[in-house]
């Protein structure tokens, strides 16, 4: 026979339990960090857990950690590095040998060599099965 502190206590602490259980998966507190961030970031961590909760309950169900990436995803900005690219980052980007096969055939089906555009660019005049990627 147990006690009947027991018998409540495990009667309503379930839930607390389940959920430390899901927080402790993907822990984000550190030794190093400030009390207060501490605080911040386990507040953080039960609000999604909360959110991911009443997801579930009423959208199709998904992992904590699906969850979690989705939000994320949500959260950060799409880069757009093409509307802060200086002149400089371009000509750089524009220079960059990412090596390719060359995709072109001649009239016998066979692979056609041509001049990488990055080695011409320095003088070297050799052609290539392999050329240098157009990264624009």
């Amino acid at each position: 026979q147990k006690p009947l502190a027991i018998v409540k206590y495990n009667a309503f602490m379930s839930g607390v339990d389940r959920a430390d259980q899901m927080m402790s998966y993907y822990p984000c507190e550190r030794k190093t960090l400030r009390w207060y961030k501490k605080i911040v970031i386990h507040i953080l961590q039960m609000l999604l857990l909360n959110s991911h909760i009443l997801h579930n309950m009423y959208r199709p169900k998904m992992t904590f950690y699906d969850f979690r990436l989705q939000v994320i995803k949500s959260l950060l900005p799409i880069p757009q590095q093409e509307l802060f690219e200086s002149p400089a980052q371009k000509r750089k980007r524009e220079d960059m040998h990412v090596i390719v096969k060359s995709s072109t055939r001649d009239n016998r089906n066979r692979l056609t060599r041509k001049n990488c555009r990055t080695c011409w660019k320095r003088g070297e005049k050799k052609s290539r099965l392999y050329i240098t990627a157009i990264l624009v």
